[in-house]
């Protein structure tokens, strides 16, 4: 390059990449980079550029065998290739430093393609039965081991064929009947293995299978019904054809006191079916002394009639007779217990209920009356088709 002085001497003419620049006075070297010293024994300016020694003609590439980021460089431009997302699958993310990938939801199966088994080792924790959507059968050859019975909802029959070996009746639990179907003739059920369920319940076949007929209540009798799914059923007892026979018993004393209102006793109490007629027998044991002494009655059903006959005997040996309803009047001794019989023939309505022995002060005293454990009431239904 080359340049004239103001001096009239030669010099440099300084040019850009080959466009001449402008002739000055002065060449001023600017820039952190560049140093400029005086060679006087040369009579010359030396420049130092330190800024290196020029671009390097850079690559890029990817490694491994996946798929890469990087692409080819144009001239100074070093592309990469953008990472997308799936819509309501995987979620991306970024700031100024991080790119985060997460799970949106679900993986459908229909993305996986696995040729291997899913190991515990490659789950960090458990797979929940509720992401997955199972539209075929799991086969044994689809799994490394066995599946855990709680992590099974069955909607549907579990056939022999579904199974290598057998099921532990443990991991049963069954809310319908067990038909014949169901089991294989030469297989058995041993009753220690079924559920015991409630006390009393019984197991009855309807023809087809087996079906559970809960326990009755007290006293009541099983009695056929073809009506019925089971062809039984718990019935008061008498309603069917055999000896309709209801006892009560006291079972312990039970003391009153200035009290001449008859009242039902808790101990002394049958039920009596609607439309039947009954004997009834009594015994009594009792004490009071003469001032109050003792009185007693019996209460039936509503529309019942009845006829009762105490133990206090007329001179020609025929007992006293009266309504059921009717107190009977007894005389005390004080501290001595006395024992009555009674008889009662009672023609019950349409109504069902309960027959009560009453009794109370026939008087009200302060003294205590009391009735004796042990004293007992039998009622037998009469109105039979006896057979013997």
């Amino acid at each position: 390059m080359s340049a004239s002085g103001n001096q009239g001497g030669s010099g440099h003419v300084i040019e850009d990449e080959g466009t001449p620049l402008t002739e000055r006075k002065k060449l001023n070297f600017v820039g952190a980079g560049v140093v400029v010293t005086d060679d006087a024994g040369d009579d010359a300016s030396d420049v130092t550029i330190t800024g290196g020694a020029g671009g390097e003609a850079n690559t890029t590439s990817n490694v491994g065998t996946g798929e890469g980021l990087a692409k080819a460089k144009v001239v100074v431009d070093l592309p990469f290739k953008s990472v997308l997302g799936t819509a309501g699958e995987i979620l991306i993310t970024g700031n100024v430093n991080d790119l985060t990938l997460s799970f949106n939801g679900l993986i459908a199966y229909a993305k996986l393609n696995l040729t291997g088994a899913i190991l515990n080792a490659d789950l960090a924790g458990s797979i929940a039965y509720s992401k997955l959507s199972l539209t075929g059968a799991i086969l044994n050859a689809d799994l490394a081991g066995s599946i855990a019975y709680a992590k099974l909802i069955l909607t549907g029959a579990v056939l022999n064929a579904d199974l290598a070996g057998s099921i532990a009746y443990a991991k049963l639990i069954l809310t319908n009947s067990i038909v014949n179907g169901d089991i294989s003739a030469s297989a058995l059920i041993l009753l220690s293995k079924l559920e015991a369920g409630t006390k009393g319940d019984l197991g009855i076949s309807n023809g087809t299978n087996f079906i559970k007929v809960a326990v009755g209540t007290n006293n009541q009798v099983l009695t056929a019904d073809s009506a019925e799914a089971s062809g039984i059923k718990w019935a008061t007892g008498g309603g069917g054809g055999g000896i309709n026979i209801l006892v009560a018993v006291k079972t312990a004393d039970e003391t009153i006191n200035s009290d001449a209102t008859l009242t039902d006793d808790t101990d002394l109490q049958v039920e009596l079916l609607a439309s039947k007629t009954y004997a009834i027998f009594g015994f009594i044991y009792w004490e009071s002394p003469t001032a109050p002494d003792f009185k007693y009655a019996l209460s039936a059903p509503a529309g019942a009639t009845g006829l009762k006959s105490s133990g206090n005997w007329t001179a020609s040996g025929n007992a006293t007779q009266s309504d059921h309803t009717t107190s009977q009047f007894l005389t005390g001794v004080a501290g001595s217990t006395r024992c009555t019989p009674f008889m009662v023939t009672i023609r019950n309505s349409t109504t069902a209920g309960t027959l009560a022995f009453q009794w109370a002060q026939n008087t009200i005293n302060v003294a205590d009356t009391i009735l004796r454990i042990n004293s007992w009431m039998v009622a037998i239904q009469i109105d039979w088709n006896w057979k013997l």
